[in-house]
């Protein structure tokens, strides 16, 4: 399987709030994917969702939060 096969089935979405509900929001989802991605992927998820490792947060109320994100390394050129 390639990263862009990746489908999402309406039942992962449906356990994934479930879910959410039941542990009173102590649910995440964690990717190395970007949160764009995530956010794509998992439409109708109400959890946070980390990308990129950890680097970018997506909230439930659609804020994100790349404050975690590791500066460059010095002579790295992006």
């Amino acid at each position: 399987p390639r990263p862009w096969d990746v489908r999402v089935d309406d039942r992962l979405t449906r356990l994934l709030n479930m879910l959410s509900a039941k542990l009173q929001g102590r649910i995440a989802v964690v990717s190395g994917r970007p949160v764009k991605q995530l956010r794509a992927l998992l439409s109708g998820v109400r959890v946070p969702l980390a990308g990129s490792h950890g680097a970018e947060i997506a909230w439930p109320d659609s804020s994100v939060d790349t404050s975690r994100a590791a500066p460059p390394e010095p002579g790295i050129v992006a």
